[in-house]
């Protein structure tokens, strides 16, 4: 009984997830207007891929725990440290691409980045 209150997190740790990415980085087609020089595009290219290494590896990380997860739900064994490890990895995908897209902002020049805010596609309605 110990654990009913955390299967209660399931569905809540379902819909916090990040919608999935496509395969691959995104599409630099909004870059193309920021006059980016050949040091930053370089950069830039360095700090997406090693983001999105460690975001694939992570990803993966996160799939196996919430079968793990799922696992142990059918078992009836405890699952609240699976639960709080399916939690971590989320965070630890979501403070990565974080960080990626806080290093990129920095290498741009203020020019740039207010030219990047005109460039985004609007979010979804709150």
């Amino acid at each position: 009984m110990r654990f009913v209150p955390l299967l209660l997190l399931i569905p809540a740790l379902a819909c916090a997830q990040p919608p999935e990415r496509p395969p691959g980085p995104p599409p630099l087609e909004r870059f193309e207007e920021l006059k980016l020089t050949d040091a930053q595009k370089t950069k830039i290219a360095a700090l997406r891929s090693e983001e999105r290494r460690k975001s694939i590896r992570l990803e993966a990380d996160a799939r196996i725990a919430e079968m793990d997860l799922e696992d142990a739900i059918d078992s009836g064994a405890d699952v609240a440290p699976l639960v709080a490890r399916v939690a971590d990895l989320r965070g630890q995908l979501l403070a990565a691409r974080t960080e990626m897209r806080v290093a990129v902002r920095a290498l741009l020049t203020p020019e740039q980045r207010a030219k990047l805010k005109t460039l985004r596609p609007p979010g979804p309605p709150r």
